[in-house]
């Protein structure tokens, strides 16, 4: 701070002295007497001055905050003001919009002040807001109103390091009471934009924008998106339930209903939090910003009855929140239910859902059999051999083989090797027939080979 009052200022010797005062690691109060104007004015003047030096040595901390807030209830704005090491918090001070004057203003330098040490600026503020200044610092702001929407500036002046700033876009939702559709650029002399129940008038091939306006209000409709046809079990992929209309931004609950199972939750989240805000990586969940405005534009065609529909539904789903789930299913998930419900804490009993179903595929699970009856060890020769390649797919097996001691059999009736669907004969089988048989079954999923049978043939010499 000392360089700045060097650099960036002139002082008279009188504001130099204070100057010195108040660095002094946040001990003493800059306080002093101005003679000049013929009255004490410890306070006001120590805080101006020290105000006015630290102003050319200001740092904006992270990107702005987003806080939303019901009207009515307690708005609560947030602020860093955690010193660096070694140093000390001097003045706090509040900024709303581009008004250059402080609406709040906290002394640290002298507690001894006690509620002096506070300074809201305006008869409403000051009845209901109030700073806590320790971590985690916030500027409350009680019976919240929509004109208390805005963006917020809190400047923290340290003792002897640059100031630092956090900004907060606060916003105070009500419920939706009305919509209205205005044109986006009205004609000249026009008087009123608003077109609800009113005939739109537009020049022929032209585009006419309309924008839909809404403030508030909880979550209107709900959407799973990138829900594939079908899953493939055992491998993860990533799901969006995509949120329309909702301010503040919604909670999520996931979950997930196995045939013949009641419903499991998968996941719940809560879209206001900072750490869903941003896409992650490998799961988790992301958020955009919900719009309270939505923008239809049409094209009228050359015939003058030509009369346009407003596409109420486009104009909704132009603002949406989203948050995602990456979910790995398998063969016992085919046939359940997947559903997400949406809802924000201002309106908890009003809740919108969507439900799908789950089809998924599977690979083969293969499984070769032996006739009835057959004993492996003790087929004769002259006998005829039945084998079953049992298949459970989705989809069915599109490819079905047959082995015999690692070679691909072929359908050949004039050698008796017979093959129709998941059944193989051999007829008359001689002990050339001798070893280990198996089954491969592959649909888009995989191909999968079955167990083995080893078929051992007794020469016809010892039968008895």
């Amino acid at each position: 701070m000392k360089c700045c009052l060097a650099s960036k200022l002139e002082h008279t010797k009188e504001d130099r002295r204070v100057a010195n005062t108040a660095s002094l690691n946040g001990k003493k109060n800059a306080v002093f007497e101005r003679k000049d104007i013929g009255r004490s004015d410890n306070f006001t003047t120590s805080m101006a001055f020290f105000i006015l030096a630290v102003s050319c040595c200001s740092s904006v901390r992270g990107e702005m905050l987003f806080v939303e807030q019901r009207v009515g209830d307690s708005l609560r704005l947030p602020c860093d003001v955690i010193p660096p090491l070694g140093d000390a918090v001097a003045v706090i001070l509040w900024y709303r919009d581009k008004t250059p004057t402080a609406i709040y203003t906290y002394d640290a330098r002298n507690e001894s002040l006690g509620f002096q040490q506070h300074t809201p600026r305006g008869p409403d503020l000051a009845s209901r807001a109030s700073f806590y200044h320790k971590p985690p610092a916030a500027l409350t702001i009680t019976g919240a109103l929509p004109e208390d929407s805005g963006i917020y500036q809190c400047r923290v002046d340290f003792t002897q390091a640059p100031s630092r700033t956090t900004k907060i876009q606060a916003v105070v939702v009500t419920e939706i009471k009305d919509i209205e559709v205005v044109r986006a650029s009205p004609p000249v002399g026009s008087t009123s934009p608003s077109l609800m129940d009113r005939t739109v008038e537009a020049s022929l091939h032209q585009p006419l924008r309309l924008i839909c306006r809404t403030a508030g209000g909880p979550p209107s409709s709900v959407d799973l998106v990138d829900f594939p046809e079908a899953f493939t079990s055992g491998e993860p992929h990533p799901l969006s339930c995509r949120v329309y209309g909702s301010r503040p931004r919604p909670r999520l609950e996931w979950s997930l209903t196995k045939p013949d199972s009641p419903a499991m939750k998968l996941s719940t989240q809560d879209l206001n939090d900072p750490n869903f805000w941003s896409p992650v990586d490998g799961g988790g969940t992301s958020s955009r910003v919900t719009s309270s405005t939505a923008v239809q534009t049409l094209q009228l065609s050359s015939s003058p009855s030509h009369s346009t529909k407003i596409d109420r539904t486009l104009l909704r789903k132009q603002s949406y929140s989203s948050g995602q789930l990456k979910v790995v299913l398998g063969k016992e998930d085919h046939g359940g239910k997947l559903s997400c419900v949406a809802w924000n804490n201002f309106f908890p009993n009003y809740k919108v859902n969507a439900t799908k179903t789950i089809h998924v595929n599977y690979a083969p699970e293969v499984e070769l059999e032996l006739g009835v009856k057959i004993d492996p060890s003790q087929v004769r020769e002259g006998t005829d051999l039945y084998f079953t390649c049992k298949v459970d797919s989705r989809p069915p097996a599109d490819q079905l083989s047959w082995t015999h001691k690692n070679r691909t059999l072929k359908n050949d009736p004039v050698l008796g090797v017979l093959m129709s669907g998941e059944h193989l004969v051999l007829q008359s089988v001689t002990r050339d027939w001798s070893g280990t048989f198996s089954c491969t079954a592959a649909n888009s999923v995989a191909s999968v080979v079955s167990n083995t049978i080893n078929i051992s043939i007794l020469c016809e010499l010892l039968k008895q």
